[in-house]
């Protein structure tokens, strides 16, 4: 799914780009006339609009919108303020969601978010409890935590300890293993590999 964001925060757009599922892809906006702009001849599947934008540039995307009939049947999220902000256009479908990148994906996708419980090595949603090895558990906690990929070797020093390249191949076989289990439990698989820059955690908080 292709998403406008619009919002001109970039620690939101970090976070939802860091915790949605890999199928959605954000186009990102920080104001009105950019999201207008990159808008023209680009179909996308849904909108999410942070409430924080000031008030002239909200109601100048919302007037704006209302007005493309081809646009109105499409989701519109408000994130982290009401689904019809005070004296702004009416939009019909609107709707409020918490500014949190679990909430908003879920949102969009129907799905409930993966969650980690670090504690008990437990990885969840909905109904379904995936019971991890405590260094799966902390391989990803730590991966949780840092929004840009992190390197194998660097990633084997905080969350298991190693001070050598030993710990790399280690990581290596743990995440695998995450990964089977994931897959077999028929959870979407919360690591993604980035090739020359390490792994990064996706679609899966801290409970």
């Amino acid at each position: 799914m292709r998403i406008l964001l619009v919002t001109p925060d970039e620690r939101f757009q970090r976070l939802l780009q860091r915790d949605s599922p890999d199928d959605l892809h954000f186009l990102v906006a920080a104001n009105a006339a950019a999201a207008i702009r990159l808008l023209d001849g680009t179909r996308v599947d849904a909108a999410v609009l942070d409430a924080g934008l000031d008030a002239p540039a909200r109601d100048e995307f919302l007037h704006w919108w209302c007005a493309l009939p081809q646009r109105i049947a499409l989701p519109l999220l408000v994130a982290g303020g009401p689904a019809q902000p005070p004296a702004a256009p009416a939009v019909r479908g609107a709707r409020a969601v918490d500014r949190d990148p679990a909430a908003i994906s879920r949102a969009l996708t129907g799905a409930a978010p993966l969650t980690l419980d670090r504690r008990a090595c437990l990885l969840r949603r909905d109904d379904t409890e995936l019971r991890l090895t405590p260094s799966e558990a902390a391989l990803l906690h730590v991966l949780i935590q840092h929004d840009a990929p992190l390197a194998t070797a660097d990633l084997a020093r905080e969350a298991l300890g190693y001070r050598d390249a030993a710990g790399a191949p280690v990581v290596r076989t743990h995440l695998s293993n995450l990964r089977k289990k994931c897959a077999g439990a028929g959870l979407p698989d919360p690591i993604r590999a980035r090739r020359g820059l390490g792994y990064r955690a996706t679609g899966v908080r801290l409970s």
